[in-house]
């Protein structure tokens, strides 16, 4: 990976945890988890109970959906107590969010599809994330 893909998904990064920080009215800034360049399964920003990859490519005309290996990527570097969460940009395209399904029906905890892949625009994963933010430490006061 060359230096500009490297700049380009930081700035994706930084991005996603201001906008997460602002529409959410965190009280803690959100930050990158710069671990993630020294320590190999690391997510790239941490908002409890989510773990969240950024993807952020140029359009390669094979379509805008997210890749499978990303997907694969966020759910083998979950920790306990912890859900996958990505969210990825194609050039001139929205911002989306994967989920696993687990996110939206707790009762599918304990299946073999708990991990199932939802995608959701920017405001649907906005409006998911605030759902699972009950503690209020997290917000504003």
């Amino acid at each position: 990976m060359g230096a500009a893909q490297r700049n380009k998904g930081a700035a994706f990064e930084r991005w996603v945890a201001k906008e997460l920080t602002e529409e959410l009215g965190l009280h803690t800034p959100l930050r990158r988890n710069l671990e993630q360049y020294q320590t190999a399964n690391c997510s790239d920003i941490v908002l409890p109970p989510f773990q969240i990859e950024c993807k952020r490519y140029a359009s390669n005309g094979a379509g805008t959906w997210y890749k499978d290996n990303w997907w694969a990527q966020v759910c083998s570097a979950i920790e306990e107590d912890y859900m996958p969460a990505l969210v990825y940009k194609y050039d001139r395209h929205p911002v989306r969010w994967v989920f696993p399904i687990v996110a939206i029906n707790e009762y599918w905890d304990c299946t073999e599809s708990r991990y199932e892949p939802v995608a959701l625009t920017w405001s649907g994963g906005l409006m998911l994330i605030a759902e699972w933010l009950d503690d209020e430490s997290f917000y504003l006061t």
